[in-house]
Protein backbone atom coordinates (compact mmCIF):
# COMPACT_ATOMS: atom_id res chain seq x y z
CA UNK A 1 0.00 0.00 0.00
CA UNK A 2 3.21 2.53 0.96
CA UNK A 3 4.40 1.51 -2.28
CA UNK A 4 1.30 2.27 -4.21
CA UNK A 5 0.88 5.94 -2.39
CA UNK A 6 4.07 6.74 -3.09
CA UNK A 7 3.74 5.81 -7.41
CA UNK A 8 0.18 7.40 -6.73
CA UNK A 9 2.55 10.90 -5.91
CA UNK A 10 4.70 10.26 -8.26
CA UNK A 11 2.52 10.09 -11.01
CA UNK A 12 -0.19 13.19 -9.87
CA UNK A 13 3.31 15.09 -9.52
CA UNK A 14 4.97 14.41 -13.19
CA UNK A 15 1.14 15.36 -14.84
CA UNK A 16 0.57 18.58 -13.06
CA UNK A 17 4.58 19.69 -13.87
CA UNK A 18 3.95 18.82 -16.92
CA UNK A 19 0.58 20.52 -17.27
CA UNK A 20 2.06 23.57 -15.50
CA UNK A 21 5.48 23.59 -17.49
CA UNK A 22 4.38 24.80 -20.13
CA UNK A 23 5.25 28.22 -21.20
CA UNK A 24 1.14 30.34 -21.89
CA UNK A 25 0.35 31.38 -24.97
CA UNK A 26 0.40 35.18 -25.78
CA UNK A 27 -2.89 36.10 -26.76
CA UNK A 28 -1.32 39.84 -27.89
CA UNK A 29 1.80 42.38 -27.29
CA UNK A 30 1.69 45.16 -28.44
CA UNK A 31 5.20 47.66 -28.36
CA UNK A 32 4.21 51.31 -27.39
CA UNK A 33 7.50 54.37 -27.39
CA UNK A 34 9.01 56.94 -29.19
CA UNK A 35 13.05 57.39 -29.90
CA UNK A 36 13.84 58.77 -25.85
CA UNK A 37 13.51 56.80 -22.66
CA UNK A 38 10.03 55.66 -22.03
CA UNK A 39 8.41 53.59 -19.08
CA UNK A 40 5.30 52.13 -18.18
CA UNK A 41 4.33 52.76 -14.64
CA UNK A 42 0.69 52.38 -14.44
CA UNK A 43 -2.32 50.66 -16.75
CA UNK A 44 -5.43 49.78 -15.59
CA UNK A 45 -8.52 48.40 -17.71
CA UNK A 46 -11.11 50.81 -18.15
CA UNK A 47 -15.26 50.65 -18.30
CA UNK A 48 -14.99 50.18 -22.29
CA UNK A 49 -12.98 47.20 -22.47
CA UNK A 50 -9.45 49.13 -23.33
CA UNK A 51 -6.63 49.83 -21.38
CA UNK A 52 -5.23 53.08 -19.96
CA UNK A 53 -1.64 53.26 -20.06
CA UNK A 54 0.36 56.11 -18.03
CA UNK A 55 4.41 56.32 -17.43
CA UNK A 56 7.07 58.77 -17.87
CA UNK A 57 8.71 59.99 -21.38
CA UNK A 58 12.10 61.58 -22.28
CA UNK A 59 10.75 61.47 -26.33
CA UNK A 60 10.02 63.96 -28.19
CA UNK A 61 7.36 63.17 -31.82
CA UNK A 62 8.56 59.93 -32.29
CA UNK A 63 7.69 56.33 -32.71
CA UNK A 64 3.68 56.11 -31.78
CA UNK A 65 4.64 59.64 -29.37
CA UNK A 66 2.78 62.38 -31.35
CA UNK A 67 3.38 65.07 -28.79
CA UNK A 68 7.13 66.86 -28.63
CA UNK A 69 8.15 67.06 -24.48
CA UNK A 70 7.66 69.29 -22.92
CA UNK A 71 10.19 69.40 -20.08
CA UNK A 72 13.03 66.76 -19.10
CA UNK A 73 10.60 64.21 -18.36
CA UNK A 74 7.15 64.07 -18.98
CA UNK A 75 3.82 62.01 -18.15
CA UNK A 76 2.91 60.30 -20.72
CA UNK A 77 -0.51 58.80 -20.75
CA UNK A 78 -2.28 56.34 -23.55
CA UNK A 79 -5.83 54.72 -23.64
CA UNK A 80 -5.97 51.71 -25.96
CA UNK A 81 -9.42 51.22 -27.10
CA UNK A 82 -11.02 47.48 -26.83
CA UNK A 83 -8.59 46.32 -29.97
CA UNK A 84 -5.68 47.60 -28.08
CA UNK A 85 -5.48 50.13 -30.86
CA UNK A 86 -4.23 54.08 -29.63
CA UNK A 87 -7.03 56.06 -28.71
CA UNK A 88 -5.61 59.01 -27.94
CA UNK A 89 -2.45 60.16 -25.62
CA UNK A 90 -1.68 63.23 -24.06
CA UNK A 91 1.91 64.22 -23.00
CA UNK A 92 1.56 66.03 -19.71
CA UNK A 93 4.24 68.37 -17.98
CA UNK A 94 6.08 71.55 -17.14
CA UNK A 95 9.49 73.03 -18.14
CA UNK A 96 11.30 70.54 -15.34
CA UNK A 97 10.24 67.20 -14.31
CA UNK A 98 7.42 64.89 -13.82
CA UNK A 99 6.68 61.73 -12.97
CA UNK A 100 3.33 59.25 -12.62
CA UNK A 101 3.04 57.42 -9.32
CA UNK A 102 -0.35 56.34 -9.57
CA UNK A 103 -3.42 56.29 -11.65
CA UNK A 104 -6.86 55.69 -11.40
CA UNK A 105 -10.56 55.53 -13.28
CA UNK A 106 -13.08 57.50 -11.93
CA UNK A 107 -16.99 57.04 -12.09
CA UNK A 108 -17.42 59.86 -14.60
CA UNK A 109 -15.12 57.72 -16.96
CA UNK A 110 -11.90 60.27 -16.47
CA UNK A 111 -9.05 59.74 -15.16
CA UNK A 112 -7.14 60.72 -12.24
CA UNK A 113 -3.57 61.06 -12.09
CA UNK A 114 -1.03 61.04 -9.08
CA UNK A 115 2.14 62.84 -9.84
CA UNK A 116 5.18 64.67 -9.18
CA UNK A 117 6.09 67.58 -9.95
CA UNK A 118 9.58 70.21 -9.75
CA UNK A 119 8.26 73.20 -12.51
CA UNK A 120 6.99 76.36 -12.16
CA UNK A 121 3.90 77.48 -14.24
CA UNK A 122 4.96 76.33 -17.84
CA UNK A 123 3.31 73.65 -20.15
CA UNK A 124 0.61 72.23 -18.48
CA UNK A 125 1.28 73.54 -14.78
CA UNK A 126 -0.71 76.48 -13.89
CA UNK A 127 0.91 76.59 -10.02
CA UNK A 128 4.44 77.28 -9.13
CA UNK A 129 6.77 74.76 -7.74
CA UNK A 130 6.36 75.61 -4.02
CA UNK A 131 9.79 74.03 -3.26
CA UNK A 132 9.82 71.78 0.22
CA UNK A 133 11.87 68.85 0.62
CA UNK A 134 10.39 65.54 1.83
CA UNK A 135 12.08 63.45 4.23
CA UNK A 136 14.60 61.95 1.51
CA UNK A 137 15.77 65.43 0.52
CA UNK A 138 13.47 65.48 -3.03
CA UNK A 139 12.32 68.79 -4.22
CA UNK A 140 9.14 67.55 -5.68
CA UNK A 141 5.57 68.71 -4.90
CA UNK A 142 2.33 66.53 -5.55
CA UNK A 143 0.80 67.36 -8.60
CA UNK A 144 -2.40 65.74 -9.16
CA UNK A 145 -4.34 65.93 -12.12
CA UNK A 146 -7.66 64.88 -13.53
CA UNK A 147 -8.53 63.83 -17.24
CA UNK A 148 -12.04 63.46 -19.02
CA UNK A 149 -12.63 60.41 -20.88
CA UNK A 150 -11.20 61.99 -23.98
CA UNK A 151 -7.81 62.59 -22.43
CA UNK A 152 -8.02 66.49 -21.98
CA UNK A 153 -6.80 68.23 -18.78
CA UNK A 154 -9.88 69.48 -16.55
CA UNK A 155 -8.64 70.03 -13.07
CA UNK A 156 -4.67 70.58 -11.58
CA UNK A 157 -3.47 70.81 -8.10
CA UNK A 158 0.11 71.21 -7.22
CA UNK A 159 0.80 70.70 -3.17
CA UNK A 160 3.90 70.55 -1.34
CA UNK A 161 5.81 66.92 -0.76
CA UNK A 162 6.84 68.37 2.59
CA UNK A 163 3.19 68.69 3.88
CA UNK A 164 2.10 65.02 4.54
CA UNK A 165 -1.10 66.71 4.93
CA UNK A 166 -1.39 66.78 1.23
CA UNK A 167 -1.01 63.11 0.01
CA UNK A 168 -3.34 61.85 -2.01
CA UNK A 169 -4.79 57.87 -2.06
CA UNK A 170 -5.18 56.31 -5.31
CA UNK A 171 -6.08 53.18 -4.23
CA UNK A 172 -8.65 54.19 -1.71
CA UNK A 173 -11.50 56.60 -1.67
CA UNK A 174 -10.60 59.38 -3.87
CA UNK A 175 -9.43 62.24 -2.32
CA UNK A 176 -9.15 65.30 -4.51
CA UNK A 177 -7.82 68.59 -3.13
CA UNK A 178 -8.53 71.98 -4.46
CA UNK A 179 -6.99 75.68 -3.10
CA UNK A 180 -9.67 78.16 -2.64
CA UNK A 181 -8.76 81.93 -3.72
CA UNK A 182 -6.63 81.99 -0.45
CA UNK A 183 -3.73 79.80 -1.39
CA UNK A 184 -3.24 78.95 2.24
CA UNK A 185 -6.21 77.63 2.87
CA UNK A 186 -7.14 73.91 1.42
CA UNK A 187 -10.47 71.93 1.24
CA UNK A 188 -10.12 68.46 0.46
CA UNK A 189 -13.28 66.39 -0.76
CA UNK A 190 -13.50 62.57 -0.14
CA UNK A 191 -15.48 60.47 -2.56
CA UNK A 192 -15.65 56.38 -1.56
Amino acid sequence: MKHSMKSLYFILLFCMTRGYGQAPEIEWQKTIGGSGYDWLKCSQITFDGGIILAGNSSSGISGDKTEDTIGGWDVWVIKLDSNYNIEWQNTIGGDQGEGIEGLQQTIDGGYILGCISNSDISGDKTENHLGGADSLGNYYDYWVVKLDPEGNICLLYTSDAADERSSVDLGGPRIIKKKNNDSSQHRTHTKK
